[in-house]
């Protein structure tokens, strides 16, 4: 297949990670793959020296995002004749905010003449919240030829929130790689949690919806029962006057020896290994990926009861739920957990034997080409 990876956001978290690594991997199966990256963005770096390292053909386009409605049919308009000239079969985008630049790209791209018949594949990393049945969103949904969702939760939103055939909607579960390399031993034995009794890591964006206030809350009420517990918190900061109010928080409570920030690490399941239990305090994830890495690393998780988080986790069997938003519960589920050792170990057995059943990114992968092979055929999905 032929194929356009279009992801134009500027960040670099789960959702553009996800993106790279997925068109990353349908080329080493074969296909060819076409990178469409922001060039202002934060994953350009990181796609460069990847793309680098895998040797492939087809280097990253770097473009600046356009704003403005104009500016974004003219780049819709370019990419189109790049399509043609490629013979590219589907285009596989990822940002909701590239949307509408995708449907103009497939627009343009569009000629009976030619008997271009592209394909356009939405993989949704977002839940959708509002209804969406108005004249534009038709619009723009009937140029979707697939989408993608994460949970059986934004199967049913998609369903009753978005003008889309309920055929052209699949669900397409997470997956990640089992990392086999070395513990990041040396670079956790540098925090100030490396000697605490109970190790906690909390990964996520350094902003408000991630509840990383939650998990100060928690460490103050399990000093309170005389817990050593300390907490490594891993992710970009996104909302800066959100960090300092979390820094404010800890000096105040003189939480400085159970808070270490570390900041994005390529590599995450290197550094959850050192960890009792890793933990999401999102309010309401749309999927957990960060949970599935810990899962099939062996390690306990305890996440919101909200969101896709319910279809990962099976309380008290492989892991533990606490009720969003809620730090004294959270403090509750760390304290049973701290306080229950071997039940913390089977939890965590049981997480790895789901993990590697229904979550693996070989899984995952197999099923995404089957569908993109058929769309490719102009077969119905």
């Amino acid at each position: 297949m032929n194929i356009m990876m279009l992801c134009l956001s500027p960040n670099k978290g789960g959702l553009e990670l996800y993106a790279f690594d997925t068109a990353v991997h349908l080329e080493q199966q074969g296909h060819q793959v076409h990178y469409i990256l922001n060039a202002q963005g934060e994953l350009k770096d990181h796609a460069i020296k990847a793309l680098q390292d895998h040797h492939t053909a087809t280097p990253a386009t770097l473009i600046k995002s356009p704003r403005s409605f104009i500016a974004k049919l003219f780049l819709a308009r370019k990419l189109a004749k790049y399509i043609k000239q490629h013979d590219i079969q589907i285009l596989h985008m990822h940002w909701n905010k590239d949307l509408f630049l995708a449907v103009w790209i497939k627009r343009f791209a569009s000629n009976a003449k030619q008997n271009n018949n592209l394909k356009l594949v939405y993989s949704r990393h977002m839940q959708i919240t509002r209804t969406k049945h108005d004249a534009y969103h038709k619009f723009i949904y009937r140029h979707v030829d697939c989408m993608l969702v994460s949970t059986l939760q934004m199967q049913q939103e998609a369903q009753t929130f978005l003008p889309i055939p309920a055929k052209h909607i699949q669900l397409l579960y997470l997956g990640c790689e089992k990392y086999s390399g070395p513990d990041d031993a040396t670079t956790f034995s540098k925090t100030t949690c490396a000697k605490a009794k109970f190790k906690i890591g909390l990964f996520g964006r350094i902003e408000h919806g991630k509840g990383q206030h939650l998990m100060l809350d928690a460490l103050i009420a399990l000093r309170k029962k005389n817990v050593s517990a300390c907490c490594v918190i891993v992710g970009h900061i996104m909302d800066q006057n959100y960090y300092d109010e979390l820094q404010d928080t800890i000096k105040q409570q003189n939480l400085s020896d159970s808070v270490q920030f570390m900041g994005f690490v390529d590599t995450p399941q290197q550094l959850m290994r050192n960890f009792d239990v890793v933990v999401s305090t999102t309010f309401h994830e749309t999927f957990g990926l960060v949970l599935i890495e810990a899962m099939r690393q062996g390690i306990c998780v305890l996440g919101a009861n909200a969101g896709g988080v319910q279809e990962i986790i099976d309380d008290a069997i492989n892991g533990k739920l606490f009720t969003t938003r809620d730090a004294n519960d959270l403090a509750e589920q760390l304290y049973y957990i701290y306080n229950n050792p071997e039940q913390r170990k089977n939890m965590a057995q049981q997480g790895k034997l789901k993990a590697d059943a229904h979550f693996s990114a070989e899984h995952h992968y197999q099923k995404l080409l089957i569908l993109l092979t058929k769309l490719a055929e102009k077969n119905p999905i």
